[in-house]
């Protein structure tokens, strides 16, 4: 009677740890891929890249939630450590709670949608609304509403219409891609086809500079593979940026609570 209890234990041990071992893309050793593949295949891959950037691009979905700890450094130095509740609707809108992991104390709201960005400052009690091209000059990478939803849930962004060149090395399949003021080169890891590198020329007038997101840490819930750690490096620019997510869920019910106080100035 112990042993089979005792290998029941084990058994449930190992399904508990295999359930949530995370799955290693080592996307920082990622270069990139010699050609050596005939023309067929190349085909046969253009063909699997069409696929996985347009009709099968990471984990369909309705709405998300997370808890993503935010770890930020720039040309400053480290900036401190914060904790953001993100809540989607897709297509609809982003509302982001955002506190300090040392207070916990909810600082600002925001709400984000495909034509406005929306700060409440709690701790001063202001309100300001600005157009969503307001997001756009204050982050280093030019995006659409679409693209930052899909940049949230881990999923190809700024993918453009048309597919260059397409290799792979037998671990990771490289697209390459440009779109207006963007040249883009994401890899996916095979034979999984989690995506884990985005590397990203962008030219805006008067500057070049390139940024490079890494996706590691896959996590298996309930609509699929998550990249629960991301790494965004802007060199030029001194910019490094680290999120951790938790508390994860796909097209669930949710809310997005965002009433103006009383006593709040506008700006």
């Amino acid at each position: 009677m112990k042993t089979i209890l005792g290998s029941i234990i084990i058994i449930v041990t190992l399904v508990s740890c295999s359930a949530s071992r995370k799955i290693r893309t080592n996307a920082s050793s990622i270069s990139p891929i010699h050609d050596t593949l005939a023309l067929e295949k190349k085909d046969t891959l253009k063909t699997e890249a069409a696929r996985l950037l347009y009709s099968e691009n990471g984990i369909p979905f309705q709405t998300f939630s997370a808890k993503v700890k935010v770890e930020y450094q720039d040309e400053n130095g480290k900036q401190p450590d914060v904790n953001a509740f993100v809540r989607m609707k897709k297509d609809q809108a982003i509302w982001i709670s955002v506190a300090a992991t040392f207070l916990n104390i909810e600082g600002f709201r925001v709400l984000i949608t495909p034509d406005s960005v929306v700060v409440m400052n709690k701790l001063e009690k202001t309100i300001e609304e600005y157009p969503f091209s307001y997001l756009q000059s204050r982050i280093s990478i030019p995006v659409s509403f679409n693209d930052v939803q899909e940049l949230v849930a881990g999923r190809a962004a700024m993918t453009g219409d048309s597919i260059g060149l397409v290799k792979s090395d037998g671990n990771y399949l490289e697209i390459s891609l440009s779109d207006k003021n963007i040249d883009n080169i994401f890899y996916y890891t095979l034979p999984r086809l989690l995506l884990a590198k985005q590397s990203a020329r962008i030219s805006q007038p008067g500057e070049n500079y390139t940024a490079n997101m890494l996706y590691e840490d896959y996590s298996k819930t309930d609509a699929g593979y998550f990249s629960t750690s991301r790494d965004v490096r802007i060199p030029e620019k001194q910019q490094h940026i680290f999120l951790s997510f938790k508390q994860i869920e796909f097209n669930k019910e949710l809310s997005l609570p965002f009433n103006r106080p009383d006593g709040y100035t506008v700006k």
